[in-house]
């Protein structure tokens, strides 16, 4: 088996491609070119998205995100409490985006529950033991209504719009 990463990037856009042509897709989300904070499998979700949404002629993409100021003031919060960041400290200045360019902030609080059931889903990037595997695990514990107020933004960048434009859905 071939890791996503290591994918060849034609086939893998073909294949997506064929997908969007078949459900007539008006919208696909991706990763931006850093893959957030730089893991290889969101980095090629990046290239392969872009290139099968112009095979596709998907009419928009739009690229996951968050505030890279938020990670910063999170990261030194943990770093003064001597807790498990969420990123090691030299990523967080290069990961995801600055404010200024994120085009979508979008409310999700009513899915926090989902949310919650997706992010347990990646429960084996954080391993079985030790203070980040605790704290993950009480965080999947927080009932909805917490878990949502903590988490209740997702943010997008279109690449079609300028910098500084604000939607609140990835429709508009």
């Amino acid at each position: 088996r071939v890791r996503f990463g290591r994918a060849d990037l034609e086939e893998a856009a073909g294949r997506l491609a064929g997908i969007l042509r078949d459900e007539r897709a008006d919208l696909l989300l991706s990763y931006q070119q850093n893959g957030g904070y730089g893991h290889r499998d969101h980095v090629q979700v990046h290239h392969v998205g872009r290139r099968a949404a112009e095979l596709a002629a998907t009419p928009r993409l739009l690229e996951v995100t968050m505030p890279r100021e938020m990670l910063l003031h999170v990261s030194n919060i943990a770093h003064l409490l001597r807790l498990p960041a969420p990123y090691e400290r030299d990523i967080v200045h290069d990961a995801y985006a600055p404010r200024a360019t994120i085009t979508h902030r979008v409310n999700v609080f009513r899915f926090a529950r989902q949310k919650r059931d997706a992010l347990a889903a990646h429960r084996s990037q954080i391993g079985s033991s030790g203070l980040a595997a605790r704290m993950f695990g009480l965080l999947l514990r927080l009932p909805p209504q917490v878990f949502g107020a903590l988490f209740s933004h997702e943010w997008f960048v279109d690449p079609a719009l300028p910098a500084g434009t604000q939607r609140h859905d990835i429709f508009d």
